[in-house]
Parts: structure tokens; sequence; C-alpha cells
């Protein structure tokens, strides 16, 4: 449920998977090394954390293998965070609501991202979030803010509104609408 810390322990004897077309819930997750993640086609994972929420925890943590397939993961509490090293294929944030991409994190996105809030990737330090997907839009809105920025993959990134605010680094290699 939306109140369990859910940790994919190291030394776990075998890894789990979300089947496709299925929803799942928690409050966080962490995937720790060595282990992995797979979502099925479809499938959903709802996290439910913040930092205030999980004691300063990160809502989501990849130390491990994340498989996204063509599955969503969708933030549903103001500032949910992300830690580590992950490639969502969808990812979501729900309405006046901040997703914080913490310190060091790498996030990338080969389907799409619905922003209904705030991402904010320059809270405790620089972040990097990649579209690297097909057709995308980098989602622009109000007060949101990336850090570094990649805009890759193999179809035309289109910026959402005049809102974009790049801190650090923007790197292209995708055509931009």
């Amino acid at each position: 449920t939306s109140a369990n810390n859910v940790i994919i322990w190291s030394g776990a004897a075998r890894d789990p998977e979300i089947p496709a077309s299925e929803t799942r819930t928690v409050k966080s997750i962490t995937i720790e090394a060595n282990r992995t993640l797979t979502m099925g086609a479809g499938s959903t994972l709802e996290v439910y954390g913040s930092l205030a929420d999980n004691n300063g925890t990160a809502s989501w943590n990849n130390e491990g293998t994340f498989v996204s397939g063509t599955g969503t993961v969708a933030f549903k509490r103001n500032n949910a965070t992300i830690a580590g090293t992950t490639q969502f294929y969808n990812i979501s944030n729900v309405a006046d609501c901040s997703l914080i991409l913490l310190n060091g994190s790498v996030t990338s996105v080969s389907g799409s991202f619905t922003n209904n809030g705030v991402i904010n990737s320059s809270y405790n330090g620089p972040s990097t979030f990649i579209y690297n997907g097909g057709d995308q839009t980098v989602q622009a809105n109000e007060n949101s803010n990336y850090h570094h920025l990649t805009l890759s993959g193999t179809g035309t990134k289109t910026i959402q509104s005049s809102n974009l605010v790049i801190k650090g680094d923007l790197t292209l290699s995708a055509a931009i609408d």
C-alpha cells in the first residue's frame, strides 16, 4: 500500500516485477545495488512519499537496475524526490506538487513526462534530466527548473512554453521545435 517503504534488498533471492497493466502503490522505493525492478507493459507504480513523509529519505532511490518497459511511475505527493540514476519510460507528478531531483541524480525519460506541478532539479545541488525518446514535449511550466538538461533521441523535442529555465548545461543532439 501507499504506507509501505519498499526496499529491494541486495540479498534478495529474486527480483520483483510489476505485472503488465497493473498498478502498485508505495510510500517510497529503494532499488539496492545488484537488484532489478521490472515493470510490465502498461503497468503503473504510484509513489506517495515525500522528503518529510520519509524522514529525509528519497521517494525514489535507484542504486540498482530499473527496467521501465512501457510503464509509468507516478509521483503523488508534494516534494517527492528522485535519487540515483534511472531510465524511466513515463513519469508524472500531480497538480500543485513539486518533483525534486536530488543532488547528482540522473533522470532519463524515453516516453513522456507529465508535469502537472513543478520540477526542481537544483534543490540541493546539480542534477541532470534527459529526454531521450522519440518525439517528446519538454516540460517547462512556471516555477520549474532544470539544472543540466539533455535533449537526445530519435525524435523532435517541443518546448512546452517560454518558461524554460536551465541553471546549468544544455546538451542538444535532437531536433527542437
